[in-house]
Order: C-alpha cells, then sequence, then structure tokens
C-alpha cells in the first residue's frame, strides 16, 4: 500500500514566514504544509517570559490545531517560544514537534568541534536565555572539551524588522555577523527572519548558518526514516549532476519567452548566471536567470512577470533583487529581477565570468561542490555554507574594481571604509 505524503506544520509569530517556509518546500516533491500563525505568541513571552501566563497552553492549542490540518511533523519557527513547543512533542502520536534553530545549532556546534568557537546572532533580547540553552544543551554532546558559545544581540534590528524595513534588518545582522566571525569558527544566525543576511556575509571567513532550510530538511528526514513508516519522504534536499550540454539551449527557451513578456522593459537585459552557465561545471539541475534592469524599470518589469503568470515573492531581504517563482518547471529555472550595478548581480556576473574563463577555479569548485553533495545528512543551507571559501577565491579573481570590492566590503561591515 502506498504510504501518504507528508505534510508538515508551522507554527509561526509574523506572517511573513509562511511564504518563506513554502518556498523551502517546494522542491520536495509531495511534501504539504500546513501554517498557523499567532503574532500574540511572541508578543506575550517577551512581555512576560516564556514561563508566564497561559503562554504553554495557547502554544498546545494551536499545535493541536496543525495536528487537526493533517501534520505529521511540525516546526516551531520563532525561537522565543521553540522551546515551549518542543515540550509538546509526541512523536508516538503521530505529531513531532521541534523549534526551527535546532537542526542548526546542533550543526554548529559539530562544525566548531572541542573547543572550538560558536558565534551566535539574535535580533530579539527574549531569545537570547532560549537560545542560548540549546546550545549549551547541544554543546554537552560534544566529546571532550564542549565549543564556547558567544551570543550576541544585533542592536537595533529588530526595531528596524518590526518597522518592515527589512533591508536594514538583514544588514544590522550581517554586521554583527561579520564582528563575531572574527572570533568565531562558526556564525549562527538564529532566528529565521535572519536567512537572507546569509547573502551579505559571502566574503566572511567562516560558515555562516541559517535555520529555515535545515529545519525542513530536518522535517523531511524525519519522516523518511520514521519507524512506523509514515511516508517514503522525497529526494535528497542538494542534487548535483554532471554538466548538461542542454542547459544553454534552455536558457535560451527561456530568455525567449522573458524577453516577449518584458517587451515593455526598454532597459531589460537577461543573463544566465549560476553554474548552469558554466561549461564543464557540475550544478543543481535548476537554471539561475538575473533580469537586469535600470532602477527606475524595476517595479515595471516586476508587473511584467506577474502578468505573465509570475508569482513575486518579493526581494528576500536583499536589496536590488526582486524574487519569482516561475509559472512552470519546464525547465526547472529561478528568476530574479535585478537593479543594474546592484551588487548581488555584480556578484552573479563576476563569478561566473572567472569561472568561464579560469578552468582551474572551475574545477576546483566543482570538486567542492561534489564533495559537499555527497556529504551524509547535507542539506541546501549547509552546502551554501559550505562553498563560501572557494567562492571567495573565485571573487579575488574576479574583473571587479577595487571599489566594487571595498563595497561588498562596506556591505559586511559598514564600519570597514578602507582607502582607495
Amino acid at each position: 500500500m502506498d504510504r501518504p505524503a507528508l505534510t508538515i506544520g508551522f507554527l509561526h509569530t509574523s506572517p511573513v514566514h509562511v511564504a518563506t517556509f513554502d518556498a523551502l518546500v517546494t522542491p520536495y516533491a509531495g511534501v504539504r504544509t500546513v501554517h498557523v500563525v499567532d503574532e500574540s505568541l511572541l508578543e506575550d513571552a517577551r512581555r512576560d517570559g516564556v514561563d508566564r501566563g497561559d503562554l504553554a497552553a495557547r502554544v498546545a492549542a494551536r499545535l493541536g490545531e496543525l495536528r487537526a490540518g493533517g501534520a505529521a511533523v511540525v516546526v516551531c519557527t520563532c525561537s522565543t517560544i521553540g522551546g515551549v513547543a518542543e515540550s509538546f512533542g509526541d512523536p508516538s502520536g503521530g505529531a513531532e514537534v521541534w523549534r526551527v534553530d535546532r537542526p542548526a545549532a546542533r550543526r554548529a556546534v559539530t562544525t566548531a568541534g572541542e573547543g572550538g568557537r560558536v558565534g551566535v546572532v539574535v535580533a530579539v533580547e527574549s531569545t537570547i536565555a532560549p537560545t542560548r540553552m540549546l546550545l549549551d544543551e547541544e554543546a554537552a554532546a560534544i566529546p571532550g572539551v564542549p565549543p564556547e558559545i558567544e551570543v550576541a544581540l544585533a542592536e537595533g534590528a529588530w526595531g528596524a524588522w518590526e518597522a518592515g524595513d527589512t533591508t536594514t534588518y538583514a544588514a544590522l545582522v550581517a554586521r554583527t555577523a561579520t564582528e563575531l566571525s572574527r572570533r568565531s569558527d562558526v556564525v549562527l544566525l538564529a532566528q529565521a527572519s535572519m536567512a537572507p543576511a546569509a547573502e551579505l556575509l559571502v566574503e566572511v571567513g567562516v560558515p555562516v548558518l541559517t535555520t529555515p532550510a535545515s529545519a525542513v530538511a530536518e522535517a523531511v528526514r524525519a519522516f523518511v526514516d520514521d519507524p512506523q513508516g509514515r511516508g517514503e519522504g522525497p529526494g535528497p534536499a542538494v542534487t548535483v549532476v554532471p554538466y548538461d550540454r542542454a542547459w544553454p539551449a534552455r536558457f535560451k527557451q527561456v530568455e525567449a519567452a522573458l524577453q516577449a513578456a518584458l517587451s515593455a522593459v526598454a532597459s531589460a537585459r537577461i543573463e544566465h548566471v549560476g553554474s548552469t552557465s558554466v561549461a564543464g561545471l557540475v550544478a543543481k539541475p535548476v537554471l539561475d536567470i538575473d533580469v537586469i534592469v535600470a532602477a527606475g524599470e524595476i517595479e515595471r518589469a516586476v508587473a511584467a512577470l506577474v502578468a505573465d503568470g509570475y508569482v513575486h515573492r518579493g526581494d528576500l531581504g536583499v536589496e536590488g533583487r526582486e524574487a519569482f517563482f516561475a509559472p512552470d518547471d519546464e525547465p526547472a529555472r529561478h528568476v530574479y529581477v535585478c537593479r543594474a550595478g546592484g551588487l548581488a548581480v555584480r556578484n552573479h556576473l563576476a563569478v561566473r565570468d572567472v569561472l568561464r574563463r579560469r578552468a582551474d577555479l572551475r574545477d576546483e569548485y566543482a570538486a567542492v561542490k561534489l564533495a559537499l553533495a555527497d556529504a551524509p545528512s547535507m542539506d541546501i543551507e549547509t552546502y551554501i555554507a559550505g562553498k563560501t571559501a572557494v567562492l571567495q577565491k573565485v571573487l579575488a579573481e574576479s574583473e571587479l574594481t577595487p571599489a566594487e570590492l571595498r563595497a561588498i566590503r562596506e556591505v559586511n561591515d559598514p564600519g570597514d571604509r578602507r582607502q582607495a
């Protein structure tokens, strides 16, 4: 008899996380989601603490709603109340529950290793105590001298988040993470809302871990490995395949369709970026496509793609880049509208162009990608973090001007103002 599909339940304290986690689940065939949002849970936990009032009873009630909605696994995406949610987990009853930051916390202490240092960024003071408790719990499992944990508050970040200024929020988180990276072996961005800041940390010299992707991967694995046999589970989180000579033609197919959709956007330029754009390079079998437009035409380009069936996801915390779900998977692709001259698109083009002309760096990058993809229990978050060092090496050989390289450094640390 066929096993049922997996339904993952998510308990949120902000509605913004619904789209984020739906997007992370999309690559897993046969996985459905159900969401419950209750902003008052975080508000009350910040005011009264997690051990006071009727907070636990209300968390339990919300988890009950997710179970009633068919959730076999539940992830609480709020780090402040995550420990409360985990206390109501009931694997025998078909609804295991854990906090969003647990898988990443475990990976952080494992990465740091015995006697290492883990830097942790939080944006809400109420998250400090439960996050430290979680990291101490995971660190205790490391043989010998456990890693040292340092938790740092990103000053001013949460105020920016509450004001809806996700760009400033990500920048403040990234700045705190950069400072921590100078005295840490690994940096953990503890809250789910911080994930977009990782894209601003490409130049730090240590792995940077975020929580959403690893939580989704762990939820899927829990279902796959379930001894009760509740699901076969979808495929692996990271699939890297040999270069496919059909990729350029598939890009041309999408390019033609995008050009037609963007006919009223005079400045639009379409670029094939990412690993599928480099001949001979192994890659995940998904095209990355940047639609580069003048700043004044971003809104027009977004509207044109929406009219063509694309689903606008917003900037996901990356200034000057608007992300989209494609209306179909023929071919599978990630499409972005990027502001001409923005840091995001300059990095994409620089890495592509270096790898196209430097076979040695291309092959070194390929070896890293293959090794990461073959690692046991690999997920997309760890895969991305593991490529950081080799991508830094590639970027150092790019044709970016000194001013452009300096601008990238200043995104990571606005206080670092070097002379040209």
